[in-house]
């Protein structure tokens, strides 16, 4: 069945038109199913080019759009409603980012707009009262939409053939931000079992599982991507600890790493001359030593099985190295960083 949304081409009648469209188009997007955009030559005619899930516009018009949107930000007669997600100030900052993302000032609106949502749930709890509960969860619904907005968008941005974004350190630092003030928020809205603490460290395993293939994504559109990869040591550190605080340790958490150092070593071996990538293989073993260590896991072996893995990992990247007569140095800074962290064989 055709989606509504394959219209290879949709002719503006004006910017404004244009500017409309583009802003409809990037409402369909949801975290689980994102957008890909690209960004053609301005020789390319000034047509938005949409096939869901791809969205392609020539530079030509990106501009235009850009501009447009600029005087819808700043225009003194337009009074910011961050209640609202009609805003049209909130609607700009996308066009913004999307032309430039380093723009701190829209990235920091999108930000207070999500603290103001906050703020309303947060007061709309304090005055409950048992005759209206529908105010209150009229506030949730609001939230929850408004980070799902807000990751599909970061994501889309994040993971498509951009020139810029996969390496924005303003795009990283704004999910990191979302993810460290809305954590459990973000994890709710994540599909699974609703409530209980099973339902709840699913949802945060699956959370990791998602924000871990968005960096890998990230690190395949912009090689050595140090941001990325940051991004995925301080989210790891957010989801283990959190997860932690409601007794989701050990075994659970063991798995999780155990998991993740199978994709990632994956990944570096196929982009051997990452060192982003292979630096975010050592701090997983690293942490993985941590919790077998301290007497968290629950897998049989404990110690001697953490060696046998790091053994693995280790003998599969030296048998890379003599099979491709590999010379690479981030390879080789892999290798030795192992051995300095004491986690070798």
């Amino acid at each position: 069945m055709s989606s509504p949304s394959a219209t290879p081409v949709i002719p503006p009648q004006s910017v404004s038109d244009a500017y409309n469209q583009l802003l409809d188009i990037l409402d369909r997007a949801s975290p689980e199913e994102i957008l890909e955009i690209d960004i053609l030559p301005s020789t390319y005619p000034s047509h938005i080019h949409y096939i869901h899930p791809a969205l392609a516009l020539p530079k030509s018009l990106l501009i235009q759009l850009y501009l447009h949107a600029r005087s819808l930000f700043s225009t003194p007669n337009n009074p910011p409603s961050s209640s609202s997600p009609n805003d049209a100030r909130l609607s700009a900052t996308r066009i913004l980012l999307l032309f430039d993302p380093a723009h701190l000032t829209a990235a920091n609106y999108r930000k207070r707009h999500l603290q103001h949502l906050s703020t309303n749930l947060v007061r709309s709890n304090d005055n409950d009262d048992d005759d209206d509960d529908e105010q209150p969860k009229h506030h949730v619904a609001q939230l929850t939409n408004a980070l799902r907005s807000e990751v599909a968008l970061l994501t889309s941005l994040q993971t498509s053939p951009l020139p810029k974004h996969a390496k924005a350190s303003t795009l990283w630092a704004q999910r990191l931000w979302l993810m460290r003030t809305f954590f459990a928020q973000v994890c709710n809205s994540m599909p699974g079992e609703s409530g209980g603490q099973s339902g709840s460290s699913a949802r945060g395993r699956r959370l990791w599982d998602r924000e871990l293939g968005v960096v890998m994504r990230a690190g395949e559109r912009h090689a050595r991507n140090y941001y990325a990869w940051e991004y995925a040591r301080q989210v790891f550190r957010l989801v283990t600890g959190e997860l932690a605080q409601g007794q989701w340790i050990g075994g659970g958490v063991q798995a999780m790493v155990v998991e993740s150092l199978g994709r990632v070593h994956a990944w570096c071996l196929m982009h051997p001359r990452d060192v982003s990538g292979w630096g975010c293989l050592v701090f997983l073993l690293a942490r993985l030593g941590e919790f077998v260590g301290r007497g968290d896991s629950d897998i049989d072996g404990g110690i001697g099985w953490y060696e046998s893995e790091v053994g693995r990992i280790e003998g599969e990247t030296k048998g890379f190295v003599r099979k491709y007569e590999w010379r690479g140095e981030s390879l080789a800074w892999f290798l030795k960083s192992v051995n300095q962290l004491g986690i070798s064989r």
